[in-house]
């Protein structure tokens, strides 16, 4: 399970071929200091992507300095609130290419 890897400190899912839903467990990962996630590419019929909402949980990650979400159009909704938790901490935060509002 995602959640129970907490060592991470830095996750680059790049082109991946992940789909479906943001993964909520990362917000878990007390160390974690990166988090990007693109799905270039994503304008092909059949090709996966990512979709949903952000995971509120990712306001929990106190020692994140770095977020970027971009190329994921099959994120939408609004950025959450706890976001606002990291101010602290992030230097660098990235939504682009995406429904956000």
């Amino acid at each position: 399970e995602i959640g129970n890897t907490r060592a991470i400190s830095t996750a680059y899912l790049y082109r991946s071929r992940w789909s479906g839903t943001m993964p909520s467990e990362i917000g878990k990962w007390g160390r974690a200091a990166r988090i990007s996630f693109s799905n270039s590419g994503t304008s092909t019929p059949g090709a996966p992507r990512l979709t949903g909402t952000l995971p509120t949980e990712y306001g929990q990650l106190s020692s994140l300095i770095s977020i970027r979400i971009y190329d994921t159009f099959g994120i939408t909704g609004t950025i959450p609130t706890e976001y606002g938790n990291l101010n602290a901490t992030l230097d660098t935060i990235k939504f682009e290419s995406n429904r956000l509002s």
